[in-house]
Formats: C-alpha cells, structure tokens, sequence
C-alpha cells in the first residue's frame, strides 16, 4: 500500500492506473489496509524525506566503524519523514484474481454458451459475491469482468499478435506451420469439458481451452526469442520478413530470413513468392509437455 501511495504522490496529480495481479494472496492486515485506501478519496501518509546531508551521510557511514566509536550517527542515516496527502479521484485500480473461477466452469457446464444472458447474469452474480464474502462482506470494485476460458482459436490469436507486436518493424512472420506446432497441445495444456447446449441444461456439447489461458505466452520462449531478434536483425530492409516455420523435424523450429529479392529457396507468404535463406533452428523439444 505504501508502494502505491508514494508512486501515486510522484505524480503530482496526474493520476494514474493502479493494477495489482491476484489480490486473494493479500494477508488479512493488507485487506484491511485496501479496504481503507479505496474507502477514502484523499489519504495521508508518511513518506521519506531526503535531506541535503543524505550524501554525504551515506559516506560517513560506510567508514569504519571505528571512526564513530563514542559518537551518536543517527543525525548521518537520513530517515526522516513528513506526513502528505495524496489524492486518489482521478486513480483507476485494476484488480486480478481467480476468486469465482469455479463460477465460470459451473455455468458453461449449466448454460453453454447459447445462453449468454442467463450466463453472464449467473456468474457475475457469483463472482461478486465469492470476492466479497473474501473482504469481509465490503464492496471493493465498481464492476467485475470476467475473463473466459481461452479456446485453442484464441491461444492462436495471443501467440499471432504478440510475435508481430514485438517485431520492432523488422517484419517477423509466424508460419502456419510454426503457429499450429508452437499453439498445440505438445507445448500448450489443454482441458476438455462438457458443457450445457440450449436451453435445456444438457450437457451435448465439449469445450476445449488452455488450462493455463494465456499465461504460457507471457515468458514464451519463442516471443523471449524473437525480442534477441529484434535485437540484433536492425540491418534487415523493408522487403525483408524474418519468418519462423515447423518443416521436417517435428522439434525444430526454423528461421529463414525471407526477401523478394535475392535468395536460395522460394516459400509462398500471405500470397506473395519470396526467396529464403535458412539462418538458423530452434529447438523446442525441451519445451515439450511431458
């Protein structure tokens, strides 16, 4: 909480958003302390006062101890503090947590899909009242979203996006064929379940998602890969694609740089006839679920 009113001070006003990733993990004395923080649009706190003797304090003290022996440092250390407010109108929390994610599987299994109303009212409902039986009955947010269970279509779309959004402009293309291996279910888990189909509440229909949704492709090895890449590929033109293909070898992943000039090999991309040159494997075996 100190973390958050101090950064919210620097800003001198401006505000900011505030996220903070899976709060069931607070201890009970940091609830209490959140619940106040978003009780209250101004909030005053301690924070650390630098003075002019800081420096020169910080080298007095790394001097033998010797030096002081009989003599009172604490006037050397630097650690006092002055009480300020911070404003918090203008601040948007953002909260994550898997609080209510049973809630989710119970009503695909009850509704499906095909009822979308009568799912989105049931787990909602549920939701909000799993986190706020956790904080003690208070209300703590203004609306929750939940998040879905992501399907191996949507896997296919994060890894896509996340590939050429870290390109830098230097036009990195992820294969079909490395973007079926590199989404499949010998690197990414996958869970199966019943789910409702209708009106009825029957279970007739399977649904198929990411156990770990989309978390696997936050520290990928192959986004962590492209970004060295990146790095290093700055002298490639603006005809040139790095692209990334699964051919042959079932644990390799093989990099060409691609050019519509020039080249070894010919390899059709979204349409257009480039030539390619093997630069180098990837090998992913070590990756592979066991």
């Amino acid at each position: 909480i100190q973390l958050i009113l101090n950064h919210v001070y620097q800003q001198k006003g401006a505000g900011g958003v505030i996220i903070m990733k899976h709060v069931e993990n607070l201890s009970a004395d940091a609830r209490l302390e959140l619940l106040r923080l978003l009780s209250k649009s101004t909030v005053s706190f301690s924070k650390p006062v630098t003075r002019s003797n800081d420096s020169l304090g910080s080298f007095l003290l790394s001097l033998p101890r010797i030096f002081f022996q009989g003599h009172d440092t604490s006037a050397l250390k630097g650690n006092d503090k002055e009480e300020v407010e911070v404003h918090l109108g203008n601040c948007a929390f953002i909260f994550t947590t898997d609080l209510g994610t049973n809630r989710i599987f119970e009503g695909l299994r009850k509704f499906g899909f095909e009822d979308g109303d009568e799912l989105n009212k049931n787990v909602n409902d549920g939701i909000v009242r799993d986190i706020e039986d956790h904080f003690g009955g208070h209300k703590l947010f203004d609306a929750v979203v939940p998040f879905w269970p992501l399907q191996y279509s949507d896997i296919e779309n994060l890894m896509q996006t996340k590939i050429t959004s870290s390109d830098g402009g230097h036009h990195i293309h992820l294969h079909k064929t490395a973007l079926e291996t590199l989404t499949g279910p010998n690197i990414i888990e996958y869970m199966e379940m019943m789910i409702a189909s209708g009106h009825n509440g029957k279970s007739s229909g399977s649904f198929i998602f990411a156990k770990r949704g989309g978390h696997d492709l936050i520290h990928n090895f192959i986004t962590e890969r492209v970004k060295k890449i990146r790095d290093r590929d700055s002298f490639q033109s603006a005809d040139e694609l790095t692209v990334l293909y699964h051919e042959g070898e079932e644990d390799e992943i093989v990099m060409k740089l691609c050019s519509k000039i020039g080249g070894s090999t010919t390899a059709s991309l979204d349409g257009h006839d480039m030539a390619c040159v093997e630069r180098e494997k990837i090998d992913i075996s070590e990756y592979f679920l066991n």
